[in-house]
C-alpha cells in the first residue's frame, strides 16, 4: 500500500522497492550511482499484500511492481463481522466531549482507543477521562520516542485502559483484546476509518478478548474541519516547492525536514506530507537525488570499556579509533550524551553524515552505544537545469483533487442516515456485501450501553482539576509577562491566526487547550476564583505605551501545587 500512496512521506524507502527489484534482476550491486553489473538473475517471487486497497490502488501496485499475474489479484473482503458500528450525533463540542466519556465509561476497565484529529485534543480528552477515573494517556507524533514507546508498552500489557491518540497510534499495535474504538470525528479517508476501527476485537476468532468489538463515530454540525487542513496539506503549492528548492545547496547535504520549510503547525500529525511531496516531485523531475537518511537526534552511550576497545581498534583502524576518541571527549566536554547533528558538526568540524556514519559503525562493533530517534534527509541537487515547474504543479493539483474526493466520500459515510454503513464501506473497496449487515445502527436496532450513563457535564466540571491546571500554567510562565487574556486563550485552546496568534511558547505548551471543556467564560471564572482565594494575583504591565492586565501565581498558589503534587 505504501508503494502506491504513502511512500513519499510515511516511509520513503517503500517508493524504492520497484527500483530495488529491478537492480536484483539486473544483477547490480552497490548504490544506484556506483552499481556494477554482476550478471543477470531471475526475477524473485513477489507477494504484495495490503489490508485496505481500492481497485485503483490494486492496479497501481500491480503496475509499479510490474506483476505478471496469471489471474486477477486475490481480493478478500476487508469486512470484520465481529465489529458493531455506531454513529452518535452530538449538538456541539461540549456535548461531544461528554459523550466520549459516557461511551468509554460503559466499557470501564476494558482496552479502548479514542482517535482524535489534533494533538491538543489528545491531552484534553485524556484529562477528561482521567477526571472520570480512567487510566488514560495521550499519544501523538510530536511526543518523544521514549514516551511513545512507554505508552505503547503500557497499553499492550494492560497497564493502561485508554489511549487518546491521533492517527499516529496503531501501526504495529496487534493487541487482541481491544473492546472499543471511538472516533471524535470522521478520519479524512474511509481507508483510515476501516484501518482504525479494525483494531477492535482482533482476538475474537481465537477467543482472546471480547467476542464483539464496538466502533463509535461521533458527529456534530460543521465538524470535520480538519479535513480542509489535510486536503490543503495533501500536496504542496508550487511556491512551497520553489522555496524548498531554493533552500537546497549544491552538493550532498543533510536537512532537518521540520526546518526545511517550516509552516504553521495544525497539530494534525500529517508527518510533513507537503514538504516530503515537494522533495518527491523534485526527485521525479530528476532535479534532486535523495540519499539514505542520516541520524539527526539521538543518544550516545559511553560504556565502561569503551576506551579499552579504542586501544584494540587502534591497531586495526587507527583513524576510526582517533575519531571515536574525539567523540567521547566531546561527550565529556558538553556534559550530555544527547546527539545533535548540527551542533556536533560544528564542534568536531566534520559533516554530520560522516559523524553519524562513525557512530553507527562504532555501535555495530559494540564499542559505544548509539540510539537514534530522529533522522534528517540527505539530498543532492542534480544537474544545472531548473525543475519542470508546470509539470510539478499539475501533479500537485491532481493529488490534492484526489484527496479532496476521498474526504467527501468519508464525510458522506459519516453523515449517512439510511441504508447500511457496512455495505457502503465495502462498496468503497469494491467488495461484495449483504443488503443489510445486521451490526450497524442504521440497518439494525442495536443496544447502546452508554445510553443511560450517569456521567454528566456538571459532574465532569466538578472532577476536572481546574485549579491545578491554571496554577501550573501560571507557574510555568513566571517572568514571561504574558497578558491575562493570552493565558486564558491558552487554556481554552484559542491559538488564533496571523497577527492575533498566541505566542509560540503558549501555543506549544502542553496545557494549551486543556480547559477547552470549560469554555472561555468558565476559564475566566476559574481564574477569578484563584485570585479571590489568594492563590493568584493580578498585576499590570505596559508594552508600546499600552497598559494591559496580567495574572501571576502567588506564593500560596505555589504552595498549593507543591502540596498536591
Amino acid at each position: 500500500h505504501c508503494i502506491s500512496q504513502w511512500g513519499h512521506s510515511f516511509r520513503p524507502e517503500y517508493a524504492e522497492i520497484p527500483e530495488a527489484i529491478g537492480r536484483i534482476v539486473a544483477g547490480r550491486t552497490g548504490s544506484a550511482r556506483t552499481a556494477s553489473v554482476v550478471g543477470e538473475r531471475p526475477r524473485p517471487p513477489i507477494l504484495a499484500v495490503t489490508a485496505t486497497a481500492t481497485e485503483a490502488v490494486r492496479r497501481d501496485i500491480v503496475d509499479l511492481l510490474d506483476l505478471d499475474l496469471a489471474d486477477v489479484p486475490v481480493a478478500l473482503s476487508p469486512d470484520r463481522p465481529e465489529i458493531q458500528y455506531f454513529v452518535e450525533h452530538c449538538r456541539n463540542r461540549q456535548d461531544r466531549d461528554v459523550r466520549v466519556v459516557q461511551i468509554v465509561e460503559a466499557f470501564r476497565s476494558q482496552s479502548a482507543i479514542v482517535y482524535v484529529p489534533t494533538r491538543r485534543d489528545t491531552a484534553r480528552i485524556a484529562a477528561l477521562l482521567r477526571a472520570a477515573g480512567h487510566v488514560a494517556r495521550p499519544y501523538h507524533g510530536a511526543l518523544e520516542s521514549s514516551e511513545r514507546m512507554h505508552t505503547e508498552d503500557a497499553f499492550r500489557h494492560g497497564e493502561l485502559d485508554v489511549v487518546v491518540a491521533t492517527k499516529a497510534f496503531g501501526m504495529g499495535i496487534d493487541k487482541p483484546d481491544i473492546a472499543l474504538i471511538v472516533h471524535l470525528e470522521m478520519p479524512a479517508t474511509i481507508e483510515e476509518y476501516v484501518q482504525e476501527t479494525g483494531r477492535a476485537a482482533r482476538g475474537a476468532v481465537e477467543g482472546k478478548g471480547p467476542a464483539v468489538g464496538t466502533a463509535v463515530l461521533l458527529t456534530m454540525p460543521r465538524d470535520c474541519s480538519i479535513h480542509r487542513i489535510f486536503v490543503k496539506g495533501a500536496a504542496p503549492g508550487i511556491e512551497q516547492v520553489r522555496r524548498v528548492w531554493s533552500r537546497l545547496s549544491d552538493g550532498v547535504h543533510a536537512y532537518d525536514p521540520d526546518e526545511l520549510d517550516r509552516v504553521d503547525d495544525s497539530g494534525a500529525d500529517q508527518e510533513s506530507v507537503a514538504v516530503a511531496l515537494a522533495v518527491h516531485y523534485l526527485q521525479e523531475d530528476g532535479a534532486l537525488c535523495r540519499r539514505l537518511d542520516t541520524p539527526w537526534r539521538g543518544r550516545v552511550s559511553v560504556m565502561s570499556d569503551t576506551l579499552q576497545r579504542f586501544d584494540d581498534l587502534q591497531a586495526e583502524e587507527p583513524e576510526l579509533a582517533q575519531r571515536g576518541r574525539r567523540i567521547v571527549e566531546l561527550v565529556d566536554r558538553l556534559g550530555t550524551d544527547e546527539y545533535r547533528a548540527e551542533a556536533w558538526s560544528k564542534h568536531l568540524d566534520r559533516r554530520a553524515t560522516d559523524i553519524a556514519a562513525d557512530l553507527l559503525e562504532l555501535n555495530r562493533r559494540d564499542i559505544l552505544g548509539f540510539s537514534v530517534w530522529k533522522h534528517a534527509w540527505t539530498l543532492e541537487r542534480t544537474g544545472g537545469a531548473s525543475p519542470g515547474w508546470a509539470a510539478i504543479e499539475a501533479k500537485a493539483e491532481d493529488r490534492r483533487a484526489a484527496v479532496a474526493g476521498k474526504s467527501q466520500q468519508a464525510k458522506k459515510l459519516a453523515r449517512r442516515r439510511s441504508g447500511c454503513r457496512v455495505r457502503e464501506m465495502l462498496a468503497y473497496f469494491d467488495a461484495e456485501a449483504l443488503e443489510t449487515c445486521g451490526r450497524c445502527d442504521l440497518c439494525t436496532e442495536l443496544e447502546r450501553p452508554w445510553a443511560d450513563s450517569h456521567i454528566s457535564r456538571e459532574g465532569l466540571l466538578e472532577s476536572l482539576p481546574k485549579r491545578r491546571i491554571v496554577l501550573q500554567l501560571l507557574d510555568d510562565t513566571r517572568g514571561a509577562r504574558y497578558s491575562r487574556r493570552n493565558l486564558e486563550r491558552t487554556l481554552v485552546g484559542s491559538v488564533g491566526t496571523a497577527e492575533h496568534a498566541l505566542p509560540e511558547r503558549l501555543a506549544g505548551h502542553h496545557l494549551c487547550g486543556r480547559l477547552a471543556f470549560l469554555g472561555a467564560p468558565g476559564v475566566t471564572q476559574c481564574v477569578d476564583g484563584l485570585i479571590e482565594h489568594g492563590l493568584a494575583r493580578t498585576a499590570s504591565a505596559e508594552r508600546d505605551g499600552t497598559t494591559y492586565d496580567r495574572v501571576e501565581i502567588a506564593d500560596a498558589g505555589r504552595a498549593y501545587l507543591k502540596r498536591i503534587s
